[in-house]
């Protein structure tokens, strides 16, 4: 099933000749060049005839406990290690803290989180020494999306999308936003929870 992954990672890649994860204004996440722009750009909307959907209902993100963050490898396929980026305490969306070893098809890190809001993205590598070519998580792909349950697309927040209708905007992108309480729990804060696949 890796393998699988892999080749249609790659071979999607190929064909949407895409850098999936940096928008032309530093946002990183999945952006229009990966499949979110309906718009004239010749980009994939996710509804195409002969779309294969290569994950199923699984969520991006979770988070069991207080400061845990847990990253689905299936939106990094092909990835050996990875990292969350954004602007979580102490990281950027250039650098990051490394996720732990693969785990029940999630990779996890703790990070003391205060109170407040925080968006992230996650990005992982073939190699892991040389860390090469980088494999940004691609949950904001339609596709993706709509296979996803509505719990798990409350946590990704596309700024194509105003939570009823597709709105045109300059550099479209997705990421995962959440919201951290006083007590350390962490709950999501995107806007796809009612996304329909349009």
């Amino acid at each position: 099933m890796k393998k699988m992954l892999t080749v249609l990672f790659a071979v999607s890649m190929t064909a949407f000749g895409t850098n999936c994860g940096t928008s032309d204004d530093g946002d990183k996440g999945c952006t229009a060049d990966c499949g979110n722009n309906d718009a004239g750009n010749g980009s994939t909307d996710g509804n195409d005839a002969g779309t294969t959907t290569t994950v199923d209902s699984v969520a991006p993100f979770r988070s069991p406990s207080a400061g845990l963050l847990e990253f689905s490898t299936a939106y990094i396929p092909g990835a050996n290690c990875a990292q969350v980026r954004g602007n979580l305490p102490g990281l950027t969306w250039s650098t990051g803290a490394d996720l732990g070893s693969e785990h029940g098809g999630y990779r996890a890190v703790s990070i003391e989180l205060s109170a407040g809001n925080y968006e992230m993205s996650y990005v992982g590598w073939a190699n892991c020494s040389s860390h090469g070519s980088d494999i940004w998580a691609d949950y904001g792909l339609k596709e993706h999306l709509k296979e996803m349950t509505s719990e798990a697309r409350r946590y990704v927040s596309c700024n194509w999308w105003n939570g009823s209708t597709i709105v045109t905007v300059s550099s479209p992108s997705c990421n995962l936003k959440i919201r951290v309480g006083n007590d350390g729990i962490i709950t999501p804060a995107g806007n796809m929870a009612n996304y329909d696949g349009q």
